[in-house]
């Protein structure tokens, strides 16, 4: 009984904002602002999500996106393997392997690369046996017909 009153009495000792953030003790404080900052993280990630769609007018997912979430990931397993919070642990720990997928296919080897992002494609072929060469090498129709 006598451990209960000293409890409550340590518990009204504390500042407000460690109350208010469910913090025994002072170095509690470093965990919880660990969390905080992984929030924040995710926070920052649609953030940028939502300035990337608006300068391309359609939905883009830019790979610093993908970079925020792990870093939000990482710090909240980081919470709640502190916290033993058995729910926390499992959605963050599956996320983060989507989340490495994704940058997985943003920067992987051996990544053929798709037609659309083709830099110099072959110019459009008037007849379809023709090749490039063959449509370069033809002559100027422009001028006098003789």
């Amino acid at each position: 009984m006598f451990d209960l009153l000293l409890l409550a009495e340590s518990a009204e000792a504390l500042p407000g904002w460690m109350r208010l953030l469910n913090i025994n003790h002072r170095w509690e404080a470093a965990w919880v602002g660990l969390g905080l900052a992984g929030q924040f993280m995710f926070f920052c990630r649609m953030g940028l999500q939502w300035i990337a769609s608006e300068r391309r007018g359609q939905s883009v997912v830019p790979p610093a996106f993908w970079w925020c979430s792990i870093a939000g990931a990482s710090m909240l397993l980081g919470y709640f393997i502190w916290r033993w919070d058995i729910v926390g642990m499992l959605g963050q720990s599956f996320g983060f392997l989507v989340y490495w997928r994704n940058i997985y296919f943003i920067y992987g080897k051996d990544r053929p690369v798709p037609i659309t992002d083709d830099v110099d494609p072959e110019p459009e072929l008037a007849e379809p046996h023709m090749t490039a060469r063959t449509v370069r090498k033809r002559p100027d129709r422009t001028g006098p017909s003789e």
